[in-house]
């Protein structure tokens, strides 16, 4: 017998005039584990061929039941068949969570192993390197909890929607939980909203809500409840304007942003891809600590007692 398929965590739609629509949904919190950045990184890797091509955006299996899918019209034949040019991130959980950040069993040493830590960092290295480089526009669409590795997806977009209330709040927080911030994210962050709020934050372990973000520069535009959204509520509005955002940039040729945004990023998305081998042997040798093991071991017991969130609130 066959073996069969991994679940799949990460579906692609075609939502017409060149921009692919990626949703996370690993219920219940959309954890990240190494299929999920695996996944991730396949489904921007297709986009960007299917842009070289100029071909229109690769499609996936549909959401499966249970997943809250924005409900767009479907594009007319012309605008589906335009070439891919952006990407809109968002969430298909039924609840206001974005992603809660890498499942901690990931990062428990007990409940993992070398080799597979390894793989797991250096593909979420790879992806976020790649995406914060990437010839696409990019758009993160926040409804809900964003903490840690959710935020570093949003950080490495060229553009952040986020809902006002509900919840949404984003963050490296880390630190809150005596264990480091990842290097890079912690430079990604700083030349997001500069460097002294970069260190304020970090240090801090600071959650923010979404119109606190905002003023940090961490967020370019906030969705007030209410706003037009098909009765579908803050998820579907944060969408409908991170496409209008993504629509907007779409009205200008693409060679002169992409070659400016390559002089702005690509030396150091570079850096950060060929460095995740050995980063990798140093969040490794961090995470043997004896406290750091504790610590993830507490917050996995905290977990398991929860019924329902027993994949992770990931932290990292």
């Amino acid at each position: 017998m066959a073996p069969s398929a991994p679940p799949r965590h990460v579906f692609v739609e075609n939502v017409g005039g060149g921009v692919a629509l990626i949703s996370l949904y690993r219920p219940p919190v959309n954890a990240m584990n190494g299929a999920v950045w695996e996944q991730l990184l396949a489904a921007l890797a297709a986009c960007e061929a299917a842009a070289a091509d100029g071909r229109p955006p690769p499609v996936t299996p549909p959401l499966p039941p249970g997943a809250s899918r924005a409900a767009f019209s479907t594009p007319d034949a012309k605008a589906a068949a335009s070439p891919t040019r952006a990407i809109i991130f968002t969430s298909a959980l039924p609840r206001p969570i974005f992603t809660a950040g890498n499942d901690i069993s990931e990062l428990h040493v007990p409940s993992t192993s070398r080799i597979r830590f390894d793989g797991f960092w250096v593909t979420s290295a790879t992806f976020l390197a790649r995406l914060y480089a990437s010839p696409l526009h990019t758009v993160a669409a926040v409804a809900g909890a964003c903490p840690a590795g959710g935020t570093a997806l949003a950080l490495a977009c060229d553009e952040r929607v986020a809902a006002a209330g509900g919840g949404t709040a984003l963050g490296l927080n880390e630190v809150a939980l005596g264990i480091p911030v990842p290097a890079m994210w912690a430079r990604l962050l700083a030349r997001v909203v500069g460097w002294a709020p970069a260190e304020a934050l970090l240090r801090g372990g600071v959650m923010l809500p979404a119109a606190a973000a905002a003023k940090t520069g961490l967020v370019d535009e906030l969705v007030e409840p209410g706003a037009p959204a098909g009765g579908r509520g803050a998820g579907e509005a944060v969408v409908t304007a991170a496409l209008r955002r993504a629509r907007r940039q779409l009205r200008l040729a693409d060679p002169g942003r992409v070659a400016t945004k390559s002089a702005l990023r690509g030396g150091f998305a570079a850096e950060w891809a060929v460095d995740a081998p050995a980063d990798a042997s140093r969040v490794w040798g961090l995470l043997t600590q004896p406290a750091v093991v504790a610590t993830l071991g507490r917050v996995l017991a905290q977990l398991a007692g929860r019924k329902g969130d027993t994949r992770g609130r990931g932290k990292l």
